[in-house]
């Protein structure tokens, strides 16, 4: 049966699974601290690193060896954290969507090398690679009632991250918050997503899954598969 065997405490919560990694020895997390009596900011945002002990003789408490600042503006939360390597990629959202690259390669040292800032937000993050480079495709929403997928470069240059495509429609995705409804697939460059439009008109709903081509300039719907819903 799995054990603990170490134990480590951060405030704040993480938002999924996406928010903690095991790096080199480290574990690596994100978290949201809420507080409702701060007039400053209701939230802080940070990444932590733990030393994560390597035997019984280190104990079995993680020392925090590092830790970023607040990550984000005032009253900003985290929607989405992919980590890379030695490299961390955050959004925190309110009115706008900042996209931040965070250096970890020194765990004692954490910070923000690379940050854009776009409207909307995104929940997911997918490191994609085309043309041999490095991006990072987001998907999430736009002022509520729109579905926002982008494609963001991170390797051209990590200091002025930019997007380099995107695609809005009026619809929802439950891939969204669920990373099993999230396929990519990287020799034909297709992302595939199931996706949900109520228009609540006679013309019927959509509900089904859309394929959509992706390349450094355009992401573009291509197929899909439904079922129609009639209102009455």
């Amino acid at each position: 049966r799995p054990q603990p065997f170490a134990y480590a405490h951060a405030p704040g919560r993480p938002l999924n699974k996406f928010e903690t990694d095991l790096y080199e020895g480290h574990l690596r997390l994100a978290t949201t601290k809420t507080d409702w009596s701060n007039t400053d900011s209701t939230t802080v945002n940070q990444i932590f690193v733990f030393q994560v002990p390597a035997g019984e003789e280190q104990g079995t408490e993680m020392e925090l060896v590092g830790a970023t600042g607040h990550l984000g503006k005032k009253n900003e939360r985290i929607t989405a954290v992919r980590f890379k390597g030695d490299r961390a990629y955050v959004v925190t959202f309110e009115q706008i969507d900042p996209f931040y690259v965070v250096n970890m390669s020194d765990p004692r040292n954490p910070k923000v090398i690379g940050e854009l800032e776009l409207p909307g937000f995104s929940q997911y993050l997918h490191e994609v690679e085309i043309d041999e480079k490095k991006y990072m495709l987001g998907l999430g929403r736009e002022d509520d009632a729109l579905l926002k997928i982008g494609l963001f470069d991170i390797s051209t240059d990590e200091t002025k991250p930019t997007q380099t495509a995107f695609h809005l429609e009026k619809a929802s995705s439950a891939a969204g918050t669920d990373s099993l409804a999230f396929r990519y697939l990287p020799k034909s460059q297709f992302l595939i997503i199931p996706k949900s439009d109520w228009t609540f008109t006679p013309d019927g709903n959509f509900d089904g899954f859309v394929v959509y081509s992706v390349n450094r300039t355009h992401i573009d719907p291509v197929y899909e598969s439904k079922s129609a819903f009639l209102c009455h």
